[in-house]
């Protein structure tokens, strides 16, 4: 991912560590934290549906806009949460899905813009689709 891109979405600090998987085989979260603090918790998986997430989780979306990609999918975000779900076209990938929270639970203190978040979740997701390989 580009560096100005990541750097965007992260409070102030010294030290930056990951916890977590960030493409896994089938399920998992990925935490970044700042200091020891989470400042984005991420998951990805495969998944077998193809959804617009402002619709599957209208629940959790808050004030919720669509996110506009480059690429085929479906993509939704708010103040704290971005979901974007794509067509992988693998057999055992068919779609792939992540969800961003800045900040998670008990996270550092940010104030990260939604652009800077869409930014963050497209450049993840486009990222995600050329490391596996998803021909679609």
């Amino acid at each position: 991912m580009d560096e100005d891109v990541v750097r965007a979405v992260l409070p102030e600090g010294e030290r930056l560590s990951e916890t977590g998987k960030p493409l896994p085989e089938t399920y998992n979260l990925c935490v970044l934290r700042v200091d020891g603090y989470p400042a984005v918790r991420l998951s990805f998986s495969s998944e077998t549906e193809y959804y617009h997430p402002l619709e599957e989780y209208a629940r959790e979306f808050q004030d919720g806009e669509d996110i506009a990609l480059d690429f085929p999918g479906n993509g939704g975000l708010d103040d704290e949460n971005a979901t974007i779900i794509v067509k992988c076209g693998l057999p055992e990938r068919p779609n792939i899905i992540s969800h961003m929270q800045v900040p998670p639970p008990g996270g550092a203190t940010t104030d990260v813009s939604r652009a800077d978040l869409e930014r963050f979740a497209v450049d993840y997701m486009a990222g995600a689709k050329r490391e596996i390989g998803c021909p679609s």
